[in-house]
C-alpha cells in the first residue's frame, strides 16, 4: 500500500532524525574527549575523507534514525501513551477507505513516528547541552537554556505524537468493522 514518494519520505524522514541524534552523540562525545571536534577536522581535511566516510556516515544517519524512532515508539508503549493496534491490522482496516483516508492515516502515522524520534533526538541535546554547561564556564546560562528547551521540545514532540497516533487509530477504527454493527443476513420464510 505504501507508494515509493512515501517509502523516500520515510528515509528522509529517519535520516533527518538521524542526523540530529548524530551530532548529539558527537556533542555528548565531544564533553568527555576534549579533542575529537579538532581531531575530526584534522581527518576532514584529507582528499580521501569524503570518499571513505561519506556513504558509511550517510548510512550510519539513517540506522541511527530508524533506532531512535523505534526507541521514541517502545517509550510512548512504556508509558502506555500508544495504542495498541498495529499498522499491519490498521492496514489490513483500511483496504476498503478511500485513499484520501488511507493517505491521511500514513502521514499521521509517519508523523507520529518522527515525533517519537525527535523526543530522542531532544533528549540527547539535553544531556549534551548539560554536559557541555560543566565544562565551559562562560557558555552555562546558554547551554543550560538550551537543554532547557531540548526538554521542553521533547515534551512538545511527545505530546504531539501521541495526538497523531491517537487520531491515525481513530481513523482506522471508524475503518474497522464491528462485530456488533454486523446485520444476520436475512432467510427467507418456509
Amino acid at each position: 500500500m505504501e507508494t515509493p514518494w512515501q517509502n523516500i519520505q520515510s528515509f528522509s524522514g529517519a535520516s533527518a532524525v538521524g542526523a540530529v541524534v548524530f551530532v548529539d552523540l558527537a556533542l555528548v562525545a565531544d564533553a568527555f574527549a576534549d579533542n575529537l571536534f579538532p581531531t575530526i577536522n584534522l581527518y576532514a581535511q584529507t582528499p580521501t575523507w569524503a570518499i571513505v566516510v561519506a556513504i558509511p556516515i550517510l548510512s550510519l544517519v539513517y540506522l541511527i534514525g530508524v533506532l531512535a524512532i523505534g526507541v521514541g515508539e517502545a517509550l510512548l508503549g512504556w508509558l502506555r501513551l500508544g495504542k495498541g493496534v498495529t499498522p499491519d491490522e490498521d492496514t489490513t482496516a483500511l483496504v476498503r477507505c478511500s485513499d484520501a483516508l488511507i493517505g491521511r492515516y500514513q502521514r499521521l502515522r509517519q508523523e507520529a513516528e518522527l515525533l517519537a524520534g525527535s523526543v530522542v533526538a531532544f533528549g540527547l541535546l539535553g544531556v549534551g547541552s548539560t554536559l557541555h554547561a560543566w565544562r565551559i564556564v562562560g557558555w552555562r546560562r546558554f547551554l543550560f537554556a538550551v537543554a532547557i528547551a531540548a526538554m521542553i521540545f521533547a515534551a512538545a514532540s511527545l505530546a504531539l505524537a501521541v495526538r497523531r497516533y491517537a487520531t491515525a487509530y481513530r481513523i482506522a477504527t471508524t475503518a474497522r468493522p464491528s462485530n456488533s454493527l454486523r446485520v444476520p443476513l436475512q432467510t427467507e420464510p418456509k
